[in-house]
């Protein structure tokens, strides 16, 4: 790597504090929310959301069919497939409610986690509409209690019932947690009543891009490569399972680790892949890929002619920043302006680089570990010492350890 006189580039741009970064999680979850139909042939268990509140569910497969209900949320239903292929461009779908649904209609939601650990953990066999009439019978919320309370096995039960307001040590405590709601101000009867449903929905309505578990992070390389191929053979067949969010979470977890080894080959597998992809902010997330490989290439050029270009999307609100939203799909602005200065320190492009460092600064949200180290070498190679020792004796007093070493270094 080309180095300056005063240039310390480590091989990553450092964040700034890294309590701002969500923890690695062992499972990734995903819930990007495209909010576009689906193209693919549904088969048996295929998961669909609507596109928005209020899509009609009909008797039969056909506009002028009965509306039977309208979908609350996108967040408060899923739509399981109950048969292979369409209907007159309908598919039949089974109504799953989720929590959210339960919310926006007054109704406990607790309700319907009891109704799968009785399910699950305890064989009962009914359908949810029975599990009702079962559960408004006293008697039987008794016999259910003191099988979740006496069973020594079910620690989710005192778990998630530890609080001092909902104390299950006694049968009250259990109703008023796991059952009760306001039946005068909800609308349980749409809930009720429809929970379990076979009915038909066109499929312009539909997404089939729903929250699921995706792949464990920590993987290696020939792991998140072989998902890759799985995932471009299902968009081939048109299988409901693909989500290109599925695709490129794969593609930037294997690109990531190719680059460490082979930048120019992970440039290379950048290209090929990206004909897969079709979603505007995936091509930048592609893009942001293809910059940091640059910079592991020493290509410092293409590195800053990316990440300008990243920084222009962000500025016109066409991408949204990572450090703010800790939404996986979106894109790490901090990382893209550290990369595109230390590339402009790189090709002796001071103004340029004095200018993204002071804009850096100046937002929490775009600052990256070497920040200030970055800003103060600027400062040394433009000619103004007594600035950057000014900047590197502030950030002594705060305790920064780099400051120290430049200070020793530069400014005595």
């Amino acid at each position: 790597m080309r180095t300056g006189t005063y240039i310390l580039l480590l091989p990553a741009i450092q964040k700034t504090n890294t309590l701002r970064k969500l923890n690695i999680l062992l499972i990734a979850l995903i819930s990007l929310q495209m909010n576009s139909q689906i193209i693919c042939i549904p088969t048996i268990g295929d998961g669909f959301k609507p596109i928005t509140k209020g899509i009609a569910l009909r008797e039969s497969p056909e506009f002028t069919s009965k509306i039977v209900m309208r979908t609350p949320s996108a967040d408060g239903i899923w739509l399981k497939s109950a048969q292979n292929g369409y209907s007159n461009d309908f598919a039949k779908v089974k109504v799953w409610f989720i929590g959210d649904a339960y919310k926006e209609n007054g109704v406990n939601s607790n309700i319907l986690y009891l109704y799968s650990y009785l399910k699950n953990d305890y064989g009962y066999k009914f359908n949810f509409q029975d599990y009702v009439i079962f559960i408004s019978d006293n008697k039987n919320l008794e016999n259910i209690y003191n099988t979740l309370i006496n069973d020594e096995n079910n620690d989710w039960f005192k778990d998630w019932s530890s609080s001092k307001e909902y104390d299950v040590t006694t049968f009250d405590g259990f109703f008023n947690y796991w059952i009760y709601f306001d039946k005068e101000k909800s609308n349980y009867k749409y809930i009720f009543e429809n929970e379990g449903k076979e009915l038909y929905v066109n499929k312009n309505d539909l997404t089939n891009d729903v929250p699921g578990v995706l792949y464990a992070n920590g993987q290696d390389i020939e792991f998140y490569h072989e998902k890759i191929n799985e995932l471009i053979d299902l968009n081939r067949n048109r299988k409901c399972e693909y989500l290109e969010s599925k695709l490129i979470f794969c593609i930037e977890r294997y690109i990531s680790l190719l680059s460490d080894d082979n930048a120019f080959k992970a440039i290379q597998e950048i290209n090929t892949l990206s004909e897969y992809i079709n979603d505007d902010k995936n091509k930048k997330k592609l893009g942001y890929l293809k910059m940091i490989a640059s910079y592991k290439d020493e290509n410092f050029i293409a590195s800053i002619k990316i990440g300008k270009d990243l920084i222009s999307s962000y500025d016109k609100k066409l991408i949204n920043n990572y450090q703010a939203t800790f939404s996986r799909e979106d894109i790490d602005m901090s990382e893209v302006y550290g990369y595109v200065i230390s590339s402009l320190i790189e090709e002796n492009r001071l103004d340029g680089a004095y200018d993204l460092s002071l804009k850096s600064l100046g937002n929490q949200n775009l600052q990256f570990g070497q920040n200030i180290e970055f800003h103060s070498i600027i400062l040394l190679q433009m000619n103004k010492k007594s600035e950057a020792c000014e900047l590197l004796n502030k950030e002594y007093l705060n305790g920064n350890e780099k400051a120290r070493e430049l200070i020793n270094k530069y400014c005595k």
